[in-house]
């Protein structure tokens, strides 16, 4: 039966997408929109039955999985509990918004996820792959919202742009399986989306309706990226608006966010910066996992932020290594980090410079990628973990980049007759 469901919804799935207004406006063919769509779904796919496989019952999709099979049973049997309980709290109060334990908020990321699943598993009677069908097509839709704005940037760099907003292999399978990951970059796209929209058209309603709702949708899955995104956000709007050149206002805007968390070094207040920043550290440390590695308490003081720092960027762009990965599950998350090196190094020695920064967008992709990284290095311990968060934002990060490079014209290439 679920073999009859999958080729009916994947059927279906390949017209809806290929008759979407928002798809073809891309400009991308029938066959293409289809072929990068079964990419995405096979490389899910792949990825999914090889986690059943080495983590059975015990990795995060197939117990969220078996969450949303729960919601399904309460949704079918009382309804009305279904709604009400997600309003439920185990806890003596409705606090401690950042916590990662004994928190309702925490909590409610697994629920909303859950309930979701439990509406979903009404057509895919709660199969693990159907569900990730369907992921797979709403994400999809993700992808191509930021292939649109940065095909709108780079007008001529189609392929670039389809490989750095769909193609990494880690961004495959974390943006297309049922999780906090998938949902996170759908509303980041989303988002960022609607935004651009209201730029360009200015007071639209529905755009509005949308960036405020995926905002919300993200401050509730992953609160700390949508406090991250912020000043991004702000530097972004500014840049638009105000007639000052877009780099000064993202230099100012990142420079006074910078010294609002020193500022709170001394706060004892858990909605301090750098209180949050402290707990989600600790928070991660108490995770056990195959890939974890030591990782130093942040202390106050300039000497063990800076230290900190550095090691920060060590594992956000330099783990794992390759001599680390032979005979564990990090061998293709270390080739991965490794062609991404290759990449920051033909952009700094052949890339044009000169043509990166077209518009604001470009400063806001930049900024907020490069401080989403440094922060999941400061706070996150496993190498596992650091490869699948990290995965969602390198689109931001690495197609301008991709985009400003002469491909044809490097010296290893311009000889080859492509």
């Amino acid at each position: 039966m679920y073999y009859l469901l999958f080729i009916v919804y994947l059927f279906f799935a390949g017209v809806l997408l290929t008759k979407s207004r928002f798809i073809v406006s891309t400009g991308l063919s029938k066959k293409e929109i289809l072929l990068l769509f079964v990419l995405k779904l096979v490389a899910g796919f792949v990825y999914l039955r090889w986690i059943l496989y080495a983590y059975p019952n015990t990795n995060d999709y197939e117990i969220l999985n078996g969450y949303g099979q729960d919601e399904y049973a309460m949704l079918m049997d009382k309804p009305a509990l279904f709604i009400k309980s997600i309003f439920h709290t185990n806890y003596a109060e409705y606090g401690n918004f950042f916590g990662s334990f004994n928190s309702y908020w925490n909590d409610l990321r697994v629920n909303i996820l859950a309930k979701f699943l439990g509406i979903l598993n009404i057509f895919t009677q709660g199969n693990i792959f159907l569900n990730t069908l369907f992921f797979c097509f709403l994400a999809f839709f993700a992808h191509m919202t930021l292939y649109k704005i940065f095909n709108k940037i780079y007008p001529q760099k189609k392929w670039p742009i389809l490989l750095c907003t769909l193609a990494i292999p880690s961004l495959l399978y974390a943006s297309t399986l049922p999780g906090k990951d998938s949902v996170t970059f759908m509303a980041l796209c989303f988002s960022c989306y609607s935004l651009v929209q209201l730029f360009k058209q200015g007071s639209s309603f529905k755009h509005l309706v949308s960036l405020i709702f995926f905002a919300i949708i993200l401050l509730l899955i992953r609160n700390f990226v949508f406090f991250v995104l912020m000043p991004g956000i702000v530097a972004w709007v500014l840049a638009e608006k105000k007639p000052i050149p877009a780099g000064k206002i993202f230099v100012i805007v990142y420079a006074i966010s910078i010294f609002f968390i020193g500022l709170s070094v001394g706060w004892q207040n858990p909605l301090s910066p750098y209180q949050i920043i402290k707990s989600k550290q600790k928070d991660f440390a108490a995770l056990e996992g195959t890939t974890t590695i030591s990782m130093d308490t942040l202390q106050p003081g300039i000497k063990s932020i800076g230290l900190q720092s550095l090691k920060s960027v060590n594992r956000v762009i330099m783990r794992p290594y390759i001599w680390e990965s032979f005979s564990s599950p990090l061998v293709f998350p270390a080739l991965e980090i490794l062609c991404i090196q290759i990449l920051l190094l033909l952009f700094i020695f052949y890339g044009n410079k000169g043509a990166l920064f077209k518009t604001p967008f470009i400063y806001f992709s930049l900024f907020f990628s490069i401080s989403i990284l440094f922060f999941i290095g400061f706070i996150v311990p496993n190498l596992g973990a650091i490869n699948r968060y990290r995965a969602i934002y390198l689109p931001f990060l690495l197609t301008p980049l991709c985009c400003v490079i002469p491909w044809k014209n490097l010296p290893f290439v311009k000889h080859i007759n492509i």
